[in-house]
């Protein structure tokens, strides 16, 4: 089987997330002007992918939304752009690179696959 990349969907449901808010406390400005613009671009192009990323990983279309934020992710530049933009944002501070990883591996639970990082050089 394939490794399967998950870190399109762990950035995207961190930004939804109430984490989030508070790691853009400590993160800074650029940090959540980084994730409100890629919530507000993934609202406004896919609602329900939206909408089942603010649920969570309880929700049932919850596994839809990742697969489909991954598609998204290599399809749509501005979508990957945003997804960059919060991934530099992060990882300019050193707890950063943590919680992206944290966010993986929640995305990954959801399909019961394992996961193994492998390098801490996150590039779109």
């Amino acid at each position: 089987m394939e490794p399967i990349s998950f870190t399109a969907a762990a950035i995207a449901t961190l930004v939804f997330s109430e984490t989030f808010k508070e790691v853009g406390k400590t993160l800074g400005k650029g940090t959540l002007e980084a994730g409100g613009k890629l919530a507000t671009l993934l609202w406004n192009k896919r609602p329900g992918v939206a909408k089942a990323l603010q649920a969570g990983e309880t929700a049932p279309e919850y596994p839809a939304a990742t697969a489909e934020v991954e598609t998204l992710a290599a399809n749509d530049a501005e979508i990957r752009a945003a997804i960059a933009a919060v991934v530099q944002a992060l990882q300019a501070h050193p707890q950063g690179q943590q919680i992206i990883n944290s966010f993986v591996q929640k995305a990954a639970n959801v399909y019961n696959a394992p996961v193994t990082i492998q390098k801490q050089d996150i590039n779109f």
